[in-house]
């Protein structure tokens, strides 16, 4: 009896990997400010046909000009009946699909992305399968804030590192701002660990904690508005906790620990220059250039 229960598993499996291979692929160049609308097809000549539109945005040339540049593709959906399928070319996109497809990496929690961050220099390609309308926008940013904003913050905290490692003022309001993100960390850790021990052994537990923080970065705005009474109430126990446990510790007081504190913050000054510019080249010899200044 048993025999025939796996037979019958493999027979499915392989009709529906067969049915759902019929796969329409349409494959479109996606261009800086380009906007695609998408229609669903009103009839289809098979069951099991599928709609996969791959979306595909070409490299640029490198140029210093563009240190600040970003791209940003929107999809605009109502719902979230659709899935997303990602590479560098269309067969990589439809390679993703067919292994997404398989029953053996059958997972609830496929990545959807409304809003998706693209490097101006890398060539990127996304598949999308709606049965729904959408509509598609790249938009290009010439000068991305967020990334000025970057740079100025490395630079600052990589000068001024001995200044504020010896402040006092900064100790605590660092502490308060690493107890509050730690708290929303040991949540997810918590979360995940929940999951894992529940009927969900497939998908894994890290997984529910990374759809859980997309999730929640994705509709961060709506929580604040929404829940706004709630958040305000566990970031100020949060961060009291936070503050009565630096103010327990105090501020480091040996040059050792200061000097460490020092360190960290020009490691973590490194990282936001780093992370400036998507022409990495250039954020690199951003870095040199800031340690030069430093000793002039």
């Amino acid at each position: 009896m048993h025999q025939l229960w796996v037979i019958y598993l493999f027979t499915f499996a392989g009709v529906f990997s067969s049915a759902a291979s019929i796969v329409n692929n349409n494959v479109s160049i996606l261009k800086p400010n380009s906007i695609f609308d998408y229609q669903p097809r009103l009839q289809r000549n098979r069951f099991f046909e599928t709609d996969l539109h791959t979306y595909c945005y070409n490299a640029t040339y490198r140029d210093i000009i563009k240190f600040f540049q970003s791209l940003e593709l929107h999809l605009e959906i109502e719902g979230g009946d659709y899935t997303q399928y990602e590479g560098t070319t269309p067969e990589e996109v439809m390679q993703n699909y067919k292994d997404k497809l398989s029953l053996w990496n059958f997972n609830i929690f496929m990545q959807k992305r409304t809003k998706l961050s693209l490097s101006p220099f890398e060539p990127k390609c996304i598949g999308i399968v709606s049965r729904k309308p959408y509509r598609l926008r790249l938009v290009l940013k010439w000068v991305d804030i967020s990334r000025v904003l970057l740079l100025l913050s490395g630079a600052f905290m990589f000068w001024y590192a001995r200044k504020l490692s010896e402040n006092p003022l900064f100790y605590y309001i660092t502490g308060i701002i690493l107890g509050i993100s730690l708290s929303f960390m040991i949540i997810i850790w918590l979360s995940s660990k929940f999951f894992q021990r529940r009927t969900l052994i497939l998908i894994g537990g890290w997984s529910i904690g990374v759809y859980i923080l997309q999730k929640i970065l994705e509709n961060l705005q709506v929580i604040v508005v929404t829940y706004h009474i709630y958040v305000f109430w566990y970031i100020i126990t949060t961060g009291v906790i936070a503050f009565l446990f630096s103010y327990h510790m105090g501020p480091p007081k040996n040059q050792r620990s200061k000097d460490i504190m020092r360190l960290l913050m020009q490691l973590v000054s490194f990282v936001l220059i780093y992370f400036s510019s998507h022409l990495k080249e250039a954020s690199v010899g951003a870095c040199i250039i800031v340690v030069i200044l430093n000793f002039c």
